[in-house]
């Protein structure tokens, strides 16, 4: 049974979510599986630089943020 979730933390929304919706000025910039997550959908919705990692414990993955602008 899907049990939505809010969450504006991409790193936890990788790590406990199978499948995501993103939200944007009242649009839908994607949906998928979290594991599918485009980094460039990220920088477009959040305008800032991302850097997706493998999580150390190997459950889902580390987005972080590098405060630069993106490169679009």
């Amino acid at each position: 049974m899907p049990v939505p979730w809010c969450c504006n933390d991409m790193t936890l929304a990788a790590r406990y979510c199978d499948d995501a919706l993103l939200l944007a000025d009242g649009r839908e910039p994607w949906s998928g599986p979290m594991s599918a997550l485009p980094v460039p959908v990220l920088e477009r919705v959040f305008a800032t630089r991302f850097v997706r990692m493998p999580a150390p414990d190997g459950r889902g993955a580390v987005f972080a943020t590098t405060g630069q602008p993106p490169t679009l």
